[in-house]
């Protein structure tokens, strides 16, 4: 009876091990795919007047030789986002999104750097929207049932033009229809690979979801976005190795 019930735990934790891995999926290189979508007046700025464009494949700067740009040339207070689906997964319930930094000079004219991971499903939008916001210096997360941004007391530190940084979020929902923002990490590194900063912050916050428009189809993706400030002028930012894990 004793071998038996070792035998047992044993069996048992395998098999749970590979039920877990199994039922966790990753999209990689989100980067590189031809199906991203773009606007402006539905970014929600102040102004219309902006002028976007992306482009993948770019081999520098990047980490592995194949970055996608971001760029835009717009009027004070313009905003511009870029959006992927990569199609439902209703059995998904927890996120994780990781990818590759790199700003121009020219992002000292932000006000803002958003990364967001949404899930449309049964009519529910669980947006897990995220910025750092230069403006007020903190990360604010996104309210998509009041369909408004909170501030946290995560320090949003100004990305460093022309250096790589690593950064992971978490997030999931749970059955009452919340979303659960978890943590943030941000890797910076030096020019020689070398790490110049580490930093790992916990959200721990729930908001509440919001409600679809009739008619949208249950999807999941990413979706970033970059936000001019009171000066008008050009922005530039690329991204590598963007990846989506859920579970």
């Amino acid at each position: 009876m004793i071998s038996n019930g070792w035998k047992c735990v044993g069996v048992c934790s395998v098999l749970l091990w590979s039920v877990a891995a199994w039922s966790e999926v990753k999209y990689s290189h989100l980067e590189d795919s031809q199906s991203w979508n773009s606007c402006v007046d539905c970014a929600g700025g102040d102004s219309s007047r902006a002028h976007i464009a992306s482009s993948p494949f770019f081999a520098s700067p990047s980490i592995e030789g194949n970055s996608r740009d971001f760029y835009m040339n717009g009027d004070a207070w313009s905003n511009a986002l870029w959006w992927h689906k990569i199609g439902p997964n209703n059995a998904a319930k927890s996120f994780s999104l990781g990818f590759w930094l790199y700003v121009h000079p020219n992002t000292q004219l932000a006000q803002a750097f958003e990364f967001d991971v949404f899930q449309f499903i049964n009519n529910r939008r669980y947006m897990f929207g995220t910025e750092c916001s230069y403006g007020t210096g903190v990360w604010d997360i996104w309210n998509a049932g009041a369909w408004r941004w909170i501030h946290t007391n995560v320090p949003c530190k100004r990305f460093v033009p022309n250096t790589w940084y690593h950064v992971t979020m978490n997030f999931y929902r749970t059955s009452d229809f919340y979303m659960h923002y978890d943590k943030l990490t941000i890797v910076q590194y030096k020019s020689d690979g070398a790490v110049a900063a580490n930093n790992t912050y916990a959200f721990n916050q729930a908001m509440p979801s919001g409600w679809n428009p009739p008619g949208w189809q249950d999807t999941i993706g990413v979706q970033f976005q970059m936000d001019i400030a009171g000066q008008g002028g050009q922005m530039q930012e690329w991204m590598d190795k963007v990846s989506l894990t859920m579970w």
